[in-house]
């Protein structure tokens, strides 16, 4: 996982990978447990590109391994 995480992350330098890229970036991070990664790689994603539903509710289930249910339910509404 180390080796895709550096291969995302010079493809998130070029924007139109920019979403895909942090979006896979925050996958591997809560897969490592990393959930404060994930939700900065996910804010970055979804900057690129608001409409990506996979995102919004891996932000939601990041929102609230974080203990942070009320954000959570306003990303799911939004």
């Amino acid at each position: 996982t180390e080796e895709a995480g550096e291969v995302l992350a010079k493809a998130a330098w070029n924007q139109a990978w920019k979403a895909p890229a942090c979006h896979a970036l925050a996958e591997l991070d809560c897969a490592r447990g990393d959930y404060a990664s994930a939700l900065g790689h996910l804010e970055t994603s979804l900057g690129a590109n608001r409409r990506n539903p996979r995102a919004l509710n891996l932000q939601a289930m990041v929102l609230r391994a974080l203990g942070l249910t009320g954000a959570s339910g306003f990303w799911l509404n939004d």
